[in-house]
């Protein structure tokens, strides 16, 4: 049986790859061997390349994001010396929108793959990845009919690491600076059902830190509310952590009276504050009202039972480094538990 290698190079071994799992059950019924292999962004590029070939494949298929681009490129030498003659794949949001920089790295049987891989990766391995389209612009999937990327064998090989989750896919906003901005990309839910059952069978393997990669995570009250229902009734005392994305101006006093009461560390936010300059942020489509904003935040953090983390990006439009200054001042004094910039 053909083998296709799913392959992943990660920030630190803490991380896991929540893609390549989703492309791993999107081809589970085809006639190929499949097999999830991960790293790191610390491992040497030739000894990633002499692992991969010591497991014989006749595909690679590499995840890439702006935090493992330069080790890709690295690898991707690297393979044409130990694997000459094995087809690959590239996908992920920094190949999805630079393919024109990546196509002269490919080897001769290269494909790369802009936009959802689930569907487009099942295309090529049915047609033996015999094709002369080296670029396929795959379009959205449907998000609610993707199989749960997750099983037994999944989560024992997981264990002390971060489980990441994802509720929806893409995001409501068209922040500049953001892959998740793209028009192609449309915001979709996954049925809260479906949440429910699938977050009970990750919270059966006790894992320390469940990560929502849902962008904004609050985007939706009758979906986000009804996940928050579900694990404060049912998970509060598991040991579990749950961190979400949220968009603090989104929540209303209803959201905090319950996030008031939520068990202390159920729940992590992270909060992507990124400026406080107005016309930074109106050039870069974040705007947003800073009192109401901070207002919220300040709530959140009263009860002291919800770990607050915010984020500030430097170098965006129209920041020097006295405004830079500013909002630097301003995100710091609120007094969040994390503060990256």
């Amino acid at each position: 049986m053909k083998k296709i290698v799913l392959t992943g190079i990660n920030a630190r071994y803490s991380h896991s790859n929540l893609a390549l799992l989703y492309l791993k059950k999107s081809i589970q019924d085809l006639d190929w061997s499949t097999e999830v292999s991960e790293f790191t962004i610390g491992e040497n590029a030739e000894k990633i390349a002499r692992a991969l070939a010591s497991l014989k494949p006749e595909v690679i298929a590499l995840s890439v994001y702006i935090w493992n681009s330069n080790k890709v490129r690295e690898l991707l030498r690297c393979l044409k010396v130990y694997l000459p003659h094995t087809a690959v794949v590239l996908g992920g949001p920094e190949v999805s929108y630079d393919w024109a920089s990546w196509l002269p790295e490919l080897p001769e049987k290269g494909f790369i793959i802009c936009g959802s891989g689930e569907d487009a990766l099942r295309a090529l391995v049915m047609k033996d990845f015999n094709t002369a389209e080296k670029i396929i612009k795959a379009p959205d999937v449907n998000f609610d009919s993707l199989p749960f990327p997750y099983d037994r064998e999944q989560m024992e090989r997981l264990k002390g690491r971060i489980i990441y989750y994802e509720s929806t896919r893409g995001c409501p906003y068209r922040c500049s600076y953001c892959l998740s901005s793209r028009g192609d990309q449309r915001l979709q839910f996954r049925s809260i059902e479906k949440v429910k059952d699938e977050l009970d069978f990750i919270c059966s393997f006790r894992p320390g830190l469940v990560k929502f990669v849902d962008r904004t995570f609050n985007s939706k009250k009758s979906h986000y509310r009804e996940i928050w229902k579900h694990l404060a009734e049912n998970h509060s005392q598991s040991g579990v952590v749950f961190h979400f994305e949220i968009f603090p101006e989104l929540l209303d006093e209803e959201d905090l009276e319950f996030l008031k009461a939520v068990t202390a560390g159920l729940f992590q936010f992270e909060i992507g504050i990124q400026s406080v300059n107005e016309e930074t942020l109106d050039a870069v489509h974040r705007k947003y009202d800073r009192e109401k904003c901070f207002a919220v935040i300040n709530k959140l953090a009263e009860p002291q039972n919800i770990h607050l983390h915010v984020d500030l990006i430097a170098g965006l439009p129209f920041e020097d480094y006295d405004k830079l200054k500013l909002s630097f001042d301003a995100i710091y004094g609120l007094g969040a538990e994390h503060f990256q910039a």
